[in-house]
């Protein structure tokens, strides 16, 4: 901005000087009164993105936090569920060991009764065996005699004795 001033013995017109000096300072008033206003509006802009950018830290802050105590409650919600596993396998092994044991004494017990149940039928084809020949010895009463007296023998045989 350049203004030209008139003429006079000694100079320029102090008026016009003086004039243009007072519409100077206050364009610069108002410029400076516009920068400050604007400088305060910055400023308050400033403030408010500082108070949010604090807000946004604390909230960063907190989720951090809860990132931090959810990996926790994992870590030891994992460790948990190790170790229940390993618990239930343990027992699980240990049932299946114990039905394996009771499986084999019961298998014992049947193999026992087999050879029970053999030596019984042994036994009783042998008494058997006995009667049949007892009874087979028995001899039948003449008709023509008159005796009535019956007395049953048992015949031994030689297997059962020895």
């Amino acid at each position: 901005m350049t203004k030209a001033f008139s003429r006079t013995l000694f100079g320029f017109k102090p008026e016009e000087v003086i004039n243009q000096m007072g519409i100077m300072d206050v364009e610069y008033q108002e410029k400076v009164s516009a920068l400050q206003s604007e400088i305060e509006m910055v400023k308050s802009e400033i403030k408010e993105y500082e108070e949010q950018a604090k807000q946004l830290q604390e909230k960063l802050n907190e989720y951090k936090e809860r990132e931090h105590v959810i990996s926790s409650v994992m870590i030891i919600a994992q460790k948990n569920a190790q170790k229940v596993e390993d618990e239930a396998r343990e027992k699980a092994r240990e049932m299946i060991d114990k039905a394996d044991a009771e499986v084999d004494k019961k298998l014992r017990e049947l193999e026992s009764l087999r050879i029970k149940i053999g030596a019984f039928k042994e036994e009783f084809l042998r008494a058997l065996e006995s009667y049949k020949i007892s009874v087979e010895a028995i001899k039948e009463p003449d008709v023509g005699t008159r005796e009535t007296n019956f007395t049953p023998t048992l015949v031994v045989s030689e297997r059962q004795r020895a």
